[in-house]
């Protein structure tokens, strides 16, 4: 029997993980305008409209996303759709752009450590009512012990079709003692835990990408779904969504910013 290469193991797990992606688990139906900063990163290569990731528009030119949505081994990001509630329903004045450069974080590894990605447009958004950016958040600034909001397309749990509607979900935050005490593992600083207590709310396999935003003053990037839900699950109790958290990587976002698209 032939066994398959390393990369083409790869490239199943994570067609697996992205391809049979979930929704918000427990969520509810997003509000128009709600989230002018999400956005949907589209495939030729699925039926359908090829909707498998999330990610966040923090200029006229850049989204972040999880680094296993623009991972070589996943579905080729065609289309990045801005301004839209409903995935399958095209929304008057929502904009479609296609990647001009993809910035992988340079330690993201899979299993997912570092899963974060910046995609620089071919062209700005036009923003308006429907379409704007979301801040990132300040230098030093966490969000524990503030609660977070989630939004996503996905499947309510795995296996299930996706949502039509962007779905979204408010849950609480963890410290990071808490959360490796709860995991019985380490949990690097640049992770955000996020749950509840009781479950039966939260990201789900597959919204990988997409923002998870707290507000002070403001709303802020605090995260993006990872791309590990597959192994953390949907939903379970406790401080299950393992998120990297925006503020960690903020020297980094903003350094690739100026080399690639001359500032913020």
């Amino acid at each position: 029997m032939t066994l398959p290469s390393a990369p083409c193991v790869l490239a199943l797990v994570l067609t697996t993980v992205l391809a049979n992606k979930g929704k918000i688990t427990g969520g509810s139906d997003a509000r128009l305008r709600e989230f002018p900063y999400s956005v949907s990163l589209r495939t030729y290569d699925f039926e359908g409209l090829g909707h498998f990731c999330g990610g966040a528009i923090v200029s006229p030119s850049l989204v972040i996303t999880a680094g296993a949505c623009t991972d070589p081994a996943s579905p080729k990001i065609d289309e990045i759709v801005a301004g839209t509630l409903n995935r399958v329903i095209a929304y008057p004045g929502q904009q479609v752009r296609k990647p001009r450069t993809i910035v992988p974080h340079p330690g993201y590894t899979f299993p997912p450590y570092n899963d974060i990605s910046l995609i620089f447009l071919d062209e700005p958004f036009v923003f308006h009512e429907n379409i704007s950016a979301v801040a990132l958040p300040e230098v030093n600034q966490t969000t524990y012990p503030n609660p977070v909001v989630v939004n996503g397309w996905g499947a309510e749990q795995y296996g299930l079709p996706m949502s039509e509607v962007l779905q979204r979900v408010t849950l609480d935050t963890y410290s990071d003692e808490y959360c490796a005490e709860f995991m019985n593992a380490e949990v690097p600083p640049s992770l955000l835990c996020a749950g509840t207590n009781e479950g039966g709310i939260g990201a789900c396999i597959g919204d990988a990408g997409a923002p998870v935003t707290a507000t002070t003053d403001k709303v802020y990037l605090a995260g993006m779904i990872n791309s590990n839900l597959k192994l953390q699950g949907c939903g379970f109790p406790g401080p299950m969504n393992h998120n990297p958290e925006v503020v960690h990587y903020l020297e980094w976002i903003l350094q690739q910013n100026r080399i690639h698209n001359g500032g913020l």
